[in-house]
């Protein structure tokens, strides 16, 4: 019977946290940038390629205390060419700039 209470106490004081936890969430603030990509082949034929953005709404500190302003850079892989290079209209986390979203269709791939 105690471990019922417990675990219906714990279940209450979660339901209770998530509200504030979803209002910040939707506190999110995010700043808007262009980014460029950029790609190259790989020897195993896969592509590599890179998305380069600055972040001047940044409101991110790195560890030595120092403001993020970019610019940011970030690796991936794809099975296909992509143009390169080609900008894209992307939106980042203002609190987390790493933290990105593509804006418009985010990769334009190159005819074979």
């Amino acid at each position: 019977m105690r471990k019922i209470i417990v675990l219906l106490c714990l279940t209450l004081d979660l339901s209770l946290c998530l509200p504030s936890i979803l209002a910040a969430e939707q506190k999110t603030e995010w700043g808007e940038a262009v980014a460029t990509l950029t790609a190259e082949e790989l020897d195993d034929g896969d592509w590599a390629f890179t998305i380069e953005y600055e972040v001047p709404e940044s409101t991110a500190y790195n560890i030595e205390g120092e403001k993020i302003a970019g610019p940011i850079k970030q690796f991936g892989l794809k099975d296909k060419k992509i143009l390169s290079p080609q900008k894209v209209k992307i939106r980042y986390m203002k609190d987390e700039p790493i933290i990105f979203e593509y804006q418009d269709k985010p990769f334009i791939f190159e005819s074979i």
